[in-house]
């Protein structure tokens, strides 16, 4: 499938490991939910020194639904004080997808966003 079949089965599965009450409830308990539906999401392919990636970028500001945008904005102005782990799941739908691989994660450890570099458009 394309970027499509693929948006709607990127799954994320985030964990607060360490963090504020507030944020643990806007980020809820670690239920996976699909990306797809609530924000901004488009692929790409590319060759790397020889090795074919697979390029996945989720624009959590723009495009997002009103729920995600409230959940990064509480996660934002906690950052400095946060850990928190990202599992990124492509969803399994039929007997021959199961059981569901995880495609990578990243912890995010007390993040400093206003030291954050904006990266240059495409």
């Amino acid at each position: 499938g394309g970027s499509g079949y693929a948006a709607g089965r990127l799954k994320i599965l985030p964990r607060v490991a360490e963090g504020p009450w507030a944020v643990r409830a806007a980020v809820g308990d670690g239920r996976p939910a699909v990306l797809g539906g609530a924000v901004d999401v488009s692929f790409r392919t590319a060759r790397i020194r020889g090795v074919d990636v697979y390029e996945i970028t989720a624009d959590l500001a723009a495009g997002s639904s009103v729920l995600a945008r409230r959940i990064l904005g509480c996660v934002k102005s906690f950052a400095k004080k946060l850990t928190l782990d990202l599992c990124f799941i492509l969803e399994g739908r039929t007997v021959d997808e199961l059981p569901e691989s995880v495609l990578g994660m990243v912890r995010i450890h007390r993040l400093d966003i206003a030291a954050c570099r904006e990266l240059p458009p495409e």
